[in-house]
């Protein structure tokens, strides 16, 4: 996992530990009041490149995004460490609305997780993540947040 080796060098915790915390979160719900932005937003698939409309919720240096503003458990994680958000398409040349687009920085071909079948996480099937927001404020917020993410957990490596 490369959330647990990233993580792991900055404080030294246990493997095992890192990766019970992880799956822990695919169980247990995320509270909203908590987060620091949250809204639904468009995003790609990464087999099959559908677009799905998602609740994403930013909050712990992570984004999680849900099937539904209701529903218990995230689809899916991404962690911001060892990031960049850039650009994507915009209307008019996009029909999906103001895309940004989270790419991983360094050799690793996909990143994040997402939620198994079963029980637990499962890595991600996404090179880069392309999402897409309604509105040109919404995804400058998206966007600022973001990026501000992204300063920060350099700062912390």
């Amino acid at each position: 996992m490369d959330f647990c080796k990233s993580v792991e060098k900055r404080i030294k915790l246990p493997k095992n530990f890192l990766k019970n915390c992880y799956n822990h979160l695919f169980e247990k719900p995320i509270p909203f009041f908590s987060s620091d932005l949250n809204s639904v937003l468009r995003k790609q698939g990464g087999k099959i490149k559908t677009w799905k409309r998602r609740w994403f919720v930013f909050t712990n240096e992570c984004l999680y995004y849900y099937q539904t503003i209701n529903a218990n458990q995230p689809l899916g994680i991404i962690p911001l460490s060892g990031i960049e958000i850039k650009k994507g398409k915009q209307p008019p040349k996009s029909k999906r609305g103001y895309q940004f687009r989270i790419v991983k920085t360094g050799n690793e071909e996909k990143f994040g997780y997402k939620k198994k079948k079963s029980k637990g996480s499962k890595k991600g099937n996404h090179k880069n993540y392309l999402i897409s927001a309604f509105s040109k404020e919404e995804y400058k917020e998206w966007v600022r947040h973001l990026l501000r993410a992204t300063i920060l957990s350099k700062c912390f490596v």
